[in-house]
Parts: structure tokens; C-alpha cells; sequence
């Protein structure tokens, strides 16, 4: 059986996860891994020279977010260096209107239906302004030692 060898892997080559805090992974992305598999699962690739990002979306108000969004950055910081992370984005909660309703004809457990939520120009569902740029603000501060060495974008 042949193996594929590092060598064999594009230096154009990034994978890439979506993280959210294992409060918000629990209780609202059901049936995917948790933060921690998530980490290893970069650790992984990582360790085999290939590079990884970051989606911290989407990112979701929750009770104690700001202490909860922190925890996840540090533990991303401590286990990566700035060398293999090639990118961190960061999105908020954002879907078109009728998803609510699939989400209450499927019966999943949901708070989404209970946020603060306004229209966007695209007529999509999504967190005022005011909301998402504390979001990012606290996201991209709390990421602070890796400004100016990974490269941070707005998703959506």
C-alpha cells in the first residue's frame, strides 16, 4: 500500500477548523466534535508540516461568552505556534430566515431562536452590528501576540 508522504503535500495545502466553546459545540452543534478532538485533530496535521486555521465562527452571545471565547484563544495559542497557523477568521451566527423553521420542524434543541437577531441587506439573519464587533473585537484583542505574524479576516 503506498503512503502519502509529507513530501507529497502542496505547500498550498491548509486545513482548517471551526471552534466554538464546548458550551455552544454541546448544546447547539450537536453531533460534532468537541473542542478538545477538534485541537488534536489540528495538533495532528500540524505536526505533520502542514498548516492549519482557525474559524471561530459561528460566534454565538452566550452567558459568560467573553470568559468562555478567552479560554478557547489561550488554548489555541498554547498549543500552536504562530509558524503554522496561517489564518484565524472570525463569523458570527448568520443564516437565512427559513432556518428557523427547519430547526423547529426538526425538533433540535435550540436557544438560536431566542437571540436578538436583525435582518442584514442579503435578508439573512444575524447579530446588529454592535453585537458582532464586540464579538471580533474581544475575539481579535484576546489574540493579541499573534497580530502582525497570522492573518486575521472577517467571515461573512
Amino acid at each position: 500500500m503506498d503512503y502519502l508522504l509529507l513530501s507529497d503535500v502542496p505547500d498550498n495545502i491548509v486545513c482548517s477548523w471551526s471552534l466554538n466553546p464546548d458550551i455552544i459545540i454541546d448544546n447547539e452543534e450537536h453531533l460534532t466534535p468537541n473542542l478538545t478532538r477538534r485541537l488534536n485533530a489540528a495538533r495532528s496535521v500540524a505536526d505533520k508540516g502542514i498548516k492549519v486555521g482557525f474559524h471561530l465562527h459561528p460566534m454565538v452571545i452566550h452567558k459568560g461568552w467573553q470568559q468562555n471565547y478567552q479560554a478557547l484563544i489561550k488554548k489555541v495559542i498554547d498549543q500552536f505556534h504562530t509558524d503554522e497557523v496561517v489564518f484565524v477568521s472570525f463569523g458570527s451566527l448568520t443564516f437565512p430566515k427559513p432556518v428557523i423553521k427547519k430547526i423547529r420542524s426538526y425538533g433540535i434543541q435550540s436557544k438560536i431562536h431566542q437571540m436578538q437577531m436583525v435582518s442584514n441587506p442579503e435578508g439573512k439573519m444575524t447579530y446588529p452590528d454592535n453585537t458582532k464587533e464586540q464579538l471580533f473585537r474581544h475575539a481579535y484583542d484576546s489574540f493579541k501576540s499573534w497580530h502582525d505574524k497570522v492573518f486575521f479576516y472577517l467571515c461573512m
